[in-house]
């Protein structure tokens, strides 16, 4: 499950405890005033103050839990000494009321949450497997381990006590690898029944923990940087698999005969394989929805994948640089069901000539033939919209295409968006919907770059329905104030804009 689906259902949570709270604070002051019970008052006078007990005071233990199990574990820091930990919390929050202490040593949901930190002690791991009781619990290695001496006997003494409850580990979450293969090399000789996520954002050698045999229930597997093919084996249930490489690895056959699973529904792979034999039979997804690629050798892979299922295609050139002409040529109609495409090609050749990005276009469009959404990257925009408003580019075999976003990764406005609001432009009728995202205008910017961004907003204003996210501003912006005072289709988030622009 992705990061926002997360907050988005905890968000959604939230939002049910708060109605439910406040339904039943009214409920409990009814009842008060049925009853003829008298209010708190304070002050003297004709008009005393009335003071009811706030509602969180009245509330049912089980949306008191679910509050402090928000509160606890939600935006965790992962600075051990930023006083902000799920431990710091919940020792704060003990601290407010014996109700409260008690809530919190009673329920075992708000255990379940163990970050294996060098600033607390074994017997803290330990507390949390008991409290837990039959829960399972999310392990978390903190980064700070980094710059700890000694850290394998250390960390060890940690995973000692974490393993006891093996068999109800839900989640592993390492965000930074430290030389922990002899470390998690103990792990090998349990089972893990119940462990459903594993993520690792450092150089990884493929753990042994994580074979179908030991880990049969795992759903959620993402390695930043995997070192080495030798031991992969994805488990049959896996249906997101992120694998990322920072070096060459020379057994890439491992890697795609590895992946064969019915299961699998989301596929991120960046990896430098260099040489490549792949097999028909070993690259047929038969849910797959999402694929992202990064690989040296696309050609070969795409031509022997088949996933019926799949909508959202992201691609980007790997360091081999195979142009995306030769990539797409030979499949016409492969991908008929892609509705969404995430293209990066930037930077071209040198000297691609204007014939070249039309072929690239083409070729993409060939492949894709259903695409309702693109988000190029914005000096990838000929290839898909050519040059000054020539008729019959890719972007008009796509008869669906009804959404543009552009990720605005340069500090400027480029030449090319001249072309896209020229394509635009002849096609009077025709609505589509352009998102603009992630543009900064850094305050030590002069003036001109306030200039350029009225400008192309105005343009695209005229000619389609704009929206912006993540575009940040600093005070003063003289021009661009005049977004949001004629706002328009641009809806703009506050917690996005740098300054108050109102």
């Amino acid at each position: 499950m992705s990061q926002s689906v997360v907050c988005a259902d905890k968000a959604d949570g939230a939002r049910t405890i708060a109605s439910q709270a406040s339904s039943s604070h009214r409920r409990l002051l009814t009842e008060q005033t049925q009853e003829g019970i008298t209010p708190i008052r304070h002050g003297c006078g004709e008009s005393p103050i009335v003071a009811f007990p706030p509602p969180i005071t009245h509330l049912p233990l089980e949306l008191l839990t679910q509050i402090l199990d928000l509160a606890i574990h939600d935006d965790i820091c992962d600075k051990c000494n930023c006083g902000n930990t799920p431990n710091n919390r919940k020792r704060r929050f003990a601290s407010v009321s014996r109700r409260w202490r008690d809530t919190i040593l009673s329920s075992p949901q708000l255990w379940t949450s163990i970050r294996l930190c060098p600033e607390e002690s074994p017997s803290w791991v330990k507390v949390h497997i008991q409290r837990s009781r039959a829960c399972r619990v999310d392990i978390y290695i903190c980064t700070c381990w980094c710059w700890i001496s000694r850290v394998e006997d250390k960390l060890c003494t940690f995973l000692d006590a974490a393993v006891s409850c093996a068999e109800r580990w839900r989640s592993v979450i390492i965000p930074m690898a430290f030389n922990l293969a002899s470390m998690l090399r103990g792990l090998e000789h349990y089972t893990f029944p119940s462990l459903t996520r594993f993520v690792c954002g450092g150089d990884l050698v493929y753990p042994a923990f994580l074979l179908p045999e030991k880990a049969p229930a795992l759903e959620y597997l993402a390695i930043e940087r995997l070192k080495s093919t030798q031991e992969l084996s994805i488990p049959p249930k896996v249906s997101t698999l992120i694998l990322k490489t920072n070096r060459f690895i020379f057994d890439g056959h491992l890697l795609y005969v590895s992946l064969r699973s019915d299961e699998m529904t989301t596929l991120v792979l960046i990896v430098h394989d260099r040489e490549l034999d792949v097999e028909l039979s070993s690259l047929y997804f038969p849910r797959l929805t999402s694929l992202q690629l990064q690989v040296d050798n696309p050609t070969e892979i795409l031509h022997h994948m088949v996933a019926p299922k799949l909508t959202r295609f992201t691609y980007s050139p790997s360091f081999s640089y195979e142009a995306a002409t030769t990539v797409f040529s030979s499949l016409e109609g492969k991908f008929p069901n892609v509705t969404d495409l995430v293209f990066t090609h930037y930077p071209m050749a040198p000297r691609t000539s204007c014939c070249e990005y039309q072929r690239m276009g083409r070729a993409i469009a060939a492949a894709f033939p259903g695409v309702r959404n693109l988000t190029p990257h914005v000096r990838d925009i000929p290839v898909f919209f050519g040059f000054d408003g020539e008729a019959d580019v890719a972007a008009d075999l796509w008869d669906q295409l009804q959404g543009l976003t552009l990720e605005w990764l340069v500090p400027y406005v480029p030449y090319e968006v001249d072309h896209l609001i020229m394509w635009l432009r002849r096609r009077p009728g025709q609505s589509m919907h352009v998102i603009f995202t992630d543009y900064k205008i850094l305050l030590e910017d002069d003036t001109s770059r306030y200039e350029e961004m009225d400008a192309l907003y105005h343009s695209l204003r005229q000619c389609c329905d704009l929206q912006l996210e993540r575009v940040k501003v600093p005070l003063p912006a003289p021009n661009f104030r005049k977004i949001v005072d004629n706002p328009g289709h641009v809806h703009l988030c506050a917690t996005n804009v740098a300054g108050r622009l109102a």
